[in-house]
């Protein structure tokens, strides 16, 4: 809107001092300005507020797949089903709600795996000598192609099975050595995990993709949003 819609005309430095009109810095940190208040900022019109809000309207449900962001569709309901969970988690073990449900979706295949459905295991997570639940055995793949028999934890529902996966990060070690806890960003953390060994899989050139799978996830379906809100709310 500033520039008449000639994108090419905005240069870095006008997007990010245009982003910075909505972080104010208050006595308790930094708090979120309103859309309208940056527009008044801007000194927009009333028929150009009109026109951003039109705008923003037509991207509500628009990531790299639109038609899985819409209200109705089997992904957005997966996300809505475990994102109150996933909060949760970070409160109380500072796992990212992006991260959590990023790599629910990935290790589940969105709920839809038999060790999601049947197991109510949303993330894979392997039944050690540490475990005292039940377990199940399935075939799973290690690696880029060797498929191997593994023991794999059982839970009673989908919400026992987050909270099992953000307390089985806190109690291996490993993922506080790797700066799981303290990083601040998705991209930090998905990093993180993969460093810390959470997960062997690799692409055909053996390259590690675990931290590459999950960051395009979380920006294909926005996931990064919740962790704003829930930074905000802090």
């Amino acid at each position: 809107m500033e520039n008449k819609n000639k994108i090419k005309n905005i240069s870095d430095d006008k997007i990010k001092n245009t982003a910075n009109l909505f972080i104010e810095k208050s006595d308790n940190g930094y708090k979120l300005n309103s859309l309208d208040n940056v527009l008044n900022k801007l000194n927009f019109t009333d028929k150009e507020k009109e026109r951003v809000n039109d705008y923003i309207d037509q991207l509500k449900y628009f990531g790299l797949t639109p038609y899985r962001l819409k209200e109705d569709s089997k992904y957005t309901k997966f996300i809505e089903e475990i994102k109150d969970e996933a909060i949760k988690n970070y409160k109380e073990y500072k796992i990212l709600p992006s991260i959590t449900i990023a790599q629910a979706i990935l290790e589940s295949s969105w709920g839809e795996s038999d060790l999601a459905q049947i197991y109510n295991n949303l993330f894979g997570i392997k039944a050690d000598s540490s475990w005292k639940g039940e377990y199940v055995t399935l075939e799973t793949f290690e690696f880029y192609d060797t498929k191997i028999e593994d023991k794999f934890r059982v839970y009673s529902n989908k919400n026992q099975s987050i909270k099992d996966h953000a307390k089985f990060l806190v109690d291996n070690q490993r993922y506080k050595k790797y700066g799981v806890f303290e990083a601040k960003t998705y991209i930090e953390q998905a990093y993180a995990l993969q460093n810390a060994g959470y997960s062997t899989a690799e692409d055909n050139s053996g390259q590690k993709r675990y931290a590459k799978d999950l960051i395009e996830i979380i920006r294909q379906y926005n996931l990064q949003l919740i962790d704003s809100e829930i930074k905000i709310s802090d």
